[in-house]
């Protein structure tokens, strides 16, 4: 069965087809991922982490999906796959910076030696 018949059977309340759209798109699924890899260390995010944001991905694709629109399935896998990773790094933005910020970092330049934690 093809993805886009999978992703119209999940939308009309098959949600096996989930767990099988998932299973069918395994090499896509790890190709889209794979040059974060070297990322993970950076965001203190395991590769296996990123591996299981893949299925959520999928059924958010799923959700998505419009036959109407004229776009395969992997073309919304591919969107929610980017922000599945996102996500998981902690990227709220385009300008990819972590969301998280240390307490160690300086609050202004004009105090010297002052940092958030002081505050």
């Amino acid at each position: 069965m093809s993805n886009e018949q999978l992703a119209i059977q999940y939308q009309e309340g098959n949600h096996e087809a989930a767990g099988q759209l998932w299973e069918q798109n395994r090499g896509i699924l790890y190709t889209l991922i794979r040059p974060y890899f070297p990322q993970c260390e950076h965001y203190h995010v395991e590769p296996d982490d990123l591996w299981q944001c893949t299925y959520f991905a999928v059924v958010k694709a799923a959700k998505d999906y419009k036959a109407s629109k004229g776009f395969l399935f992997t073309a919304y896998l591919n969107f929610h796959i980017k922000n599945a990773v996102r996500a998981c790094f902690g990227i709220l933005s385009s300008k990819r910076e972590p969301s998280t910020v240390s307490l160690d970092a300086p609050v202004s330049t004009e105090e010297e030696g002052l940092t958030r934690l002081d505050t």
